[in-house]
């Protein structure tokens, strides 16, 4: 990982095949909030306590209550609001980055939500 991540708050896609969440908000201090919907992952943290081992628990969780793929334009201000207001400076987005962007994963939260459209 690399310094500019360590270093800020940033979002990280979850893209495995049974992911825990839509993604995750990583904080410098070791702070973690994982980001959810009604399709993926727990509404909150007793739901997280449940489902994910205590190694991984996030710190916190932030749910969408709806789905951000059936309602794509709402769910991406959704999410870009929750961005926002835990001061998210960069996104690491490995499919988005090698699909679009030569390779290079790390981009700016504006890159990334324009990206994504």
């Amino acid at each position: 990982m690399n310094n500019t991540l360590k270093e800020n708050n940033y979002f990280s896609i979850d893209y495995r095949s049974c992911p825990s969440g839509i993604g995750q908000i990583n904080f410098p201090n070791g702070k973690v909030i994982l980001v959810t919907d009604e399709e993926c992952g727990p509404k909150n943290m007793e739901e997280a306590k449940q489902y994910i081992k205590k190694e991984f628990l996030p710190s916190d969780v932030s749910h969408i209550p709806f789905s951000t793929s059936e309602h794509y334009k709402v769910g991406q201000s959704a999410i870009s609001s929750i961005l926002e207001h835990h001061n998210v400076k960069y996104v690491y987005d490995s499919e988005l980055g090698y699909e679009f962007n030569n390779g290079e994963t790390t981009f700016t939260l504006d890159q990334w939500l324009k990206m994504r459209g």
